[in-house]
């Protein structure tokens, strides 16, 4: 993700050859790079030994800006940063002077619709034991950190899915001064939203400042005899608003994606369809079409250069513009019309 001023923050995988064996030591590691400098500025080893690093999914996300409580300066960003099979997360503070990014851990607390589903209903997170990766997308915000928990059940030989939405106030660096072996602990979320269909969510975009979009797998039972058709997959987009904690629109976008379960642990970075934002412009890569972008300032790029190389193709964006474009128009067509002779058809 970026990180502002040329600087990138990557989740990397390095595999290391041990001596005199043929097995390779996986390390997972966080490393912040600098396109300014072509250097490496701070790195972090995140590897979680009793989980292979291969099945340890990371998600990233950030933001510009300090928190709605403050704790950072204007230009700083937060990056929020989500390890799949470990109940924490991760902040980043990077600062624009140069300095050391602030790096945190924090234990997520679980509330009461999450526990009980998970210590009741004998719902399960994380891992299982096929080996399947599991992942916790998050997203952060000026308000709120928004983690999703993935959960599964096992009932008469198939999975069921649920996708449970967190959201947790934004920590700054003067909160949570207590800590639990080394580790803050985060409050209980704020609100949990738990969405009511099968589904799983493979993504998670912030899009602007108080919306999310949830991109992620909906299952469902279909009343047939052939058990082949028995069940439909599909890929759904969910926007919900984060300060109403509400769900506000749903679309299917693929009608079809049962392929993408024929491997558990692929269908995951197969998606064909993923989402970036940043401010007001959204980037949408859908892989057999390619990458569509949409927002203002993309279509203000298109006038800028509209106005300035190709006048004669630019159209007038405001009705202002248009009434104007009329006038002129219409003034010119006036003044031919005086100066011209009917008689002899030329002008004076």
């Amino acid at each position: 993700v970026a990180c502002g001023y040329g600087r990138f923050l990557l989740d990397v995988l390095i595999s290391l050859p041990e001596d005199h064996e043929n097995d390779h030591v996986k390390v997972r590691m966080l490393v912040l790079f600098s396109a300014t400098t072509d250097a490496i500025v701070w790195a972090k080893d995140v590897t979680f030994t009793p989980i292979p690093a291969r099945l340890d999914d990371v998600r990233v996300s950030s933001i510009r800006g300090p928190s709605t409580t403050g704790g950072i300066s204007r230009m700083a960003w937060s990056v929020a940063i989500s390890p799949s099979s470990r109940p924490l997360y991760w902040r980043l503070d990077i600062e624009p002077n140069g300095q050391p990014p602030e790096f945190s851990e924090h234990l997520f607390a679980t509330d009461s619709i999450l526990s009980n589903l998970l210590q009741e209903e004998d719902w399960r997170m994380g891992h299982n034991s096929s080996g399947n990766r599991n992942i916790r997308p998050i997203s952060i915000t000026p308000s709120d950190i928004v983690l999703v928990h993935n959960i599964y059940h096992a009932e008469n030989s198939t999975t069921l899915h649920k996708s449970i939405v967190s959201f947790y106030p934004r920590p700054t660096p003067r909160d949570n001064d207590d800590d639990i072996n080394g580790l803050k602990a985060s409050p209980p979320p704020a609100n949990t939203l738990e969405i009511e269909f099968q589904y799983e969510t493979l993504w998670m975009e912030c899009i602007r400042d108080n919306h999310v979009v949830l991109l992620g797998l909906s299952y469902k039972e279909l009343e047939t005899t052939d058990e082949e058709e028995r069940s439909k997959t599909q890929i759904n987009a969910i926007v919900i608003h984060v300060p109403s904690r509400k769900v506000i629109h749903r679309v299917c976008l693929v009608e079809d994606a049962s392929y993408l379960l024929k491997d558990r642990n692929a269908h995951i970075d197969n998606m064909p369809i993923c989402i970036a934002a940043n401010g007001n412009t959204i980037g949408v890569a859908v892989f057999w079409k390619g990458t569509i972008l949409t927002g203002q300032d993309v279509r203000s790029v298109g006038e800028e250069v509209g106005t300035s190389k190709f006048p004669e193709h630019s159209q007038p964006t405001t009705p202002q513009s248009v009434k104007n474009q009329k006038k002129k128009k219409q003034k010119r067509l006036a003044v031919n019309t005086r100066k011209s002779d009917p008689a002899k058809g030329k002008v004076k």
